[in-house]
């Protein structure tokens, strides 16, 4: 993977009830007709895209990390590498990166058990989070002549303010409590002596394993 690459995949989610459906995969599953107004039969307009990868209402959580996968093995090679998800209320974006609740390993959940070595399985529901963390750690646990050490940040941006979710108590219609009582306590994008932007007072909190012990 270059060190300076951007690859761009569209994901297509299932269609709801009554919905009609807008676009068209083609069979190189990269590249697909957008119709610009589906519900008026007289408009035929469409716009075709070519992306690095297009996946249609019937890929699952497994075939999106397979394609992004390259990310997590930039990281653990030394480089900074991002994935996210950009759309439209309602187009699965969090589907996408963290899955349901159901996908998550609660603790004491033996079901989610398996393998001579005891391993957890993810969900088939887990998300590029979960996945990305199952990842991370699995090579760490290969790199047993090395000291491997994991820090996590989890952030919200929402309406142009950062907020901590490691150290919110409360949320409530766009407002936040953070632990020290303060309202709105929002934190400031800074930048280090190279330049590099970076939240100040994000916590950072040091993790071993994917799921609860």
């Amino acid at each position: 993977m270059s060190t300076d690459s951007i690859s761009v995949f569209v994901r297509v989610r299932p269609d709801a009830r009554n919905e009609e459906r807008c676009c068209t995969v083609y069979n190189d599953s990269r590249s697909i007709d957008l119709c610009k107004q589906p519900q008026n039969p007289t408009i035929t307009t469409t716009v075709t895209g070519h992306m690095d990868g297009v996946f249609d209402g019937n890929a699952c959580q497994q075939d999106v990390f397979d394609r992004v996968s390259s990310s997590v093995d930039a990281v653990l090679q030394g480089y900074n590498a991002t994935v996210f998800c950009y759309g439209q209320t309602g187009t699965g974006k969090t589907y996408t990166m963290t899955g349901t609740l159901e996908s998550t390993v609660q603790p004491g959940d033996q079901t989610a058990r398996a393998g001579p070595d005891d391993d957890y399985v993810l969900p088939a529901d887990a998300g590029i989070v979960q996945r990305a963390a199952a990842m991370i750690f699995a090579e760490a646990d290969r790199r047993g002549d090395h000291t491997v050490k994991v820090h996590c940040s989890y952030l919200e941006i929402y309406s142009e303010k950062v907020h901590d979710l490691l150290q919110m108590t409360s949320w409530s219609q766009g407002s936040t409590l953070s632990s020290t009582g303060k309202k709105d306590d929002c934190l400031a994008v800074v930048a280090d002596k190279n330049g590099t932007p970076y939240v100040k007072n994000l916590t950072e909190t040091p993790v071993r394993s994917t799921f609860p012990s």
